[in-house]
C-alpha cells in the first residue's frame, strides 16, 4: 500500500497537521494492567488549525530527555508549518513497550510546560478516545517515528477515504 504524505522519523511521536482535532473520552482505560489514569475533568476537547502531537512513553526513557526531544520536534514542525496551536495527545498505541503511568503522565505534563510559547491543549491520559482527524490535502503535513505507527496511520488514512468519519 502506498502512502500519498510524506513521513518523517522522530522519536515516539507521530505529530500531524490538522484543520479540526475532536476527541471524545469515553470509559477509563484497563490495560495495561497497571495503568492510573488521572481524573476525568472534561469529555471532549477541540482545536482548529492546530499540531496534534499523538505520544508514547516507552519504559526507558529518560525523562528529561524524551521532553527536550518531543518539544524539539514540535518546534521543528511548528517552524516548518507555521502552526502555534498544539494538542499534546497521549497515544499508548505506538508501541508495546509503554513506561508506567506515572512516568508517562509526569513526561506529557512536563511536555506542556516546556511548550509555553504555544497555546497547548493537553487530553486526558488514561481513557479510551473517539477521535476525528480532518488532515490537509497535501504534503508534509504527517510525521511520525515508529514502523509500527505506519499500520496506525494507513488504519486512520483508509477510514479516512472511506468516508467513515464518526462523531
Amino acid at each position: 500500500m502506498r502512502l500519498d504524505f510524506p513521513l518523517r522519523i522522530q522519536h515516539e511521536i507521530a505529530t500531524l497537521k490538522l484543520q479540526t482535532f475532536q476527541t471524545r473520552i469515553g470509559k477509563l482505560a484497563t490495560r495495561p494492567h497497571d495503568i492510573r489514569p488521572e481524573p476525568i475533568t472534561k469529555t471532549q476537547y477541540e482545536a482548529q488549525n492546530s499540531i496534534v502531537a499523538l505520544i508514547t512513553i516507552e519504559e526507558g526513557d529518560d525523562l528529561q530527555d524524551t521532553v527536550r526531544r518531543l518539544a524539539a520536534e514540535i518546534r521543528a514542525f511548528s517552524k516548518d508549518t507555521g502552526i502555534k496551536t498544539v494538542v499534546i495527545c497521549p497515544f499508548g498505541h505506538l508501541s508495546n513497550k509503554l513506561a508506567s503511568s506515572e512516568k508517562a503522565l509526569e513526561s506529557l505534563k512536563l511536555l506542556e510546560t516546556q511548550l509555553t510559547d504555544f497555546k497547548t491543549l493537553r487530553v486526558h491520559f488514561g481513557s479510551h478516545k473517539s477521535l476525528l482527524l480532518d488532515i490537509h490535502g497535501h504534503g508534509g503535513n504527517v510525521r511520525f517515528e515508529s514502523s509500527s505507527l505506519i499500520r496506525n496511520v494507513l488504519f486512520v488514512r483508509i477510514m479516512i477515504d472511506h468516508g467513515r468519519r464518526r462523531f
